[in-house]
């Protein structure tokens, strides 16, 4: 979709935003919490072999020392190490005290260091073996002094190789990769679990603030849901612009914009039956439709061409609980529909094809609580169970390079503090992957040594809502 046309429904606040483009900057703002001045991005940085281009793997070769040594005048309030390492592993010291160790194609990792800054004269040491591709690694440590002073240590060319020699560099890290410009997804374990409270009795017009938005993109209030409108659960634009909305009761709602797209000229009633429907997707000349109360999946048609849904028909029906539920549709790469459940939804096992293991408990016929990934041709006529072991995942969204399916996964909010607490994630949705959740707390650990079909998550966040 073009910018100009990218809309966005404020659910939680039973608001309707429009997302606009703004002229863009040449760089990303910074974020709006207060910060004393702009932190200096690291560069991907290497040794220079004579053998062979910078980071280019070859065989026996050495691992790759970097180092620096910097000035610390006054002690560290806090600091705080981020190491990012590609086609190697990596390990850190500072002061001679080993920080991190990473394997290669780890994520990002951030690293509490204020123990081992001292004050006067620090030294930090890299050491890294490449792997096949191009190695190179970036660090920072960003300082707080106990006056609120900060600066950073990062990663670029005067730092020095094991033949005292400077390290290559390779480039800026990116900064919206690095964390600058834009609010992190992590979360601080101390923020507020239940921010949603804080939109209870707010005027949305009044409260733009509350929301963050991405560099380039500003929130216009379109319409908020009047009394008898209900509250707003899913939408989705057919194919001449209207808005489709579906009430947390039951039925849906269809929204005339104007021409400007900035307020709604007419608002009436599409179906008056279904109930909840988390999940809308227009497609094949249909509206498709998760009925989560409904407890299935539904075509709805226009056959007569007279604007109305006359065909309503239920596709398949998937028992279980309502909580966390029938969730979203998408319409994948390969034409195919796909539809995301939560925990409370029974795995389907009779006239699908399962690509998980047949070892699997709800493959050797035993009742699980457990998310899955579901996909249909668009007559309902064949479905396929692509992978479990999710707990309440909202959505499905596709990468436009590879067409990989991802996913947003709840956490367990009454694990929070044990050592079993699964946090929210990105998940990459692959085909017979199990992401290891059994409700209520039946999940496996990450490190499950028989599970080979465990897998892992893209990003864990922390705290949050899958919405």
């Amino acid at each position: 979709m073009t910018l100009s046309k990218t809309w966005v429904l404020g659910l939680a606040c039973l608001i309707l935003a429009a997302l606009l483009p703004v002229a863009p900057a040449a760089e990303p703002p910074l974020a709006k919490e207060p910060v004393a001045k702009a932190m200096p991005l690291p560069y991907w940085i290497w040794r220079r072999d004579t053998s062979a281009d910078v980071g280019l793997t070859q065989p026996a070769q050495p691992p790759c020392r970097l180092e620096r040594t910097f000035d610390v005048d006054q002690p560290a309030a806090s600091a705080a190490l981020r190491l990012a390492a590609d086609f190697c592993r990596a390990s850190v010291e500072i002061n001679g005290r080993q920080i991190a160790s990473v394997e290669p194609y780890c994520p990002t990792i951030n690293v509490d260091v204020t123990a081992a800054i001292k004050t006067g004269n620090n030294q930090i040491v890299i050491t890294a073996e490449s792997v096949a591709g191009p190695a190179a690694v970036a660090l920072s440590v960003t300082l707080i002094s106990a006056d609120g002073s900060r600066r950073s240590v990062v990663t670029d060319d005067r730092w020095t190789t094991d033949a005292n020699r400077p390290a290559t560099s390779m480039g800026a890290v990116r900064s919206a990769l690095w964390g600058h410009g834009r609010r992190p997804a992590t979360i601080d374990p101390f923020d507020n679990y239940e921010q949603w409270r804080q939109a209870i009795g707010t005027p949305p017009a009044g409260n733009q603030a509350a929301f963050w938005t991405a560099p380039g993109y500003e929130i216009a209030l379109v319409r908020t849901a009047q009394p008898d409108e209900g509250s707003w659960v899913s939408m989705a634009f057919d194919p001449r612009g209207r808005l489709t909305i579906a009430r947390e009761d039951k039925g849906l709602l269809r929204m005339t914009l104007d021409d400007q797209r900035r307020s709604v000229v007419s608002v009436e009633s599409i179906n008056s039956d279904l109930e909840e429907c988390r999940g809308l997707l227009y497609a094949y000349h249909a509206l498709y439709v998760s009925a989560n109360n409904s407890k299935g999946l539904y075509r709805l048609q226009d056959t007569d061409e007279d604007d109305r849904f006359d065909d309503v028909r239920l596709l398949r029906q998937f028992p279980g609980g309502v909580g966390h539920g029938r969730n979203d549709l998408a319409l994948g790469p390969d034409g195919l529909i796909y539809a995301i459940h939560g925990d409370s939804v029974d795995v389907p096992s009779e006239q699908v094809t399962d690509f998980t293991s047949p070892f699997r408990e709800a493959r050797r016929g035993q009742r699980t609580s457990e998310g899955h990934l579901i996909r249909t041709d668009r007559d309902g006529q064949k479905w396929e169970v692509l992978c479990g072991g999710l707990r309440n995942p909202f959505g499905v969204a596709f990468s436009t390079t590879l067409g990989d399916a991802f996913t947003y996964d709840a956490d367990a909010e009454f694990d929070m503090g044990s050592s079993w607490y699964r946090p929210t994630r990105i998940v990459q949705l692959a085909a017979g992957a199990d992401y290891g959740w059994r409700g209520v707390t039946g999940q496996w650990p990450p490190y499950f040594p028989d599970h080979a079909d465990n897998a892992l998550p893209v990003l864990d966040i922390g705290k949050g809502s899958p919405t």
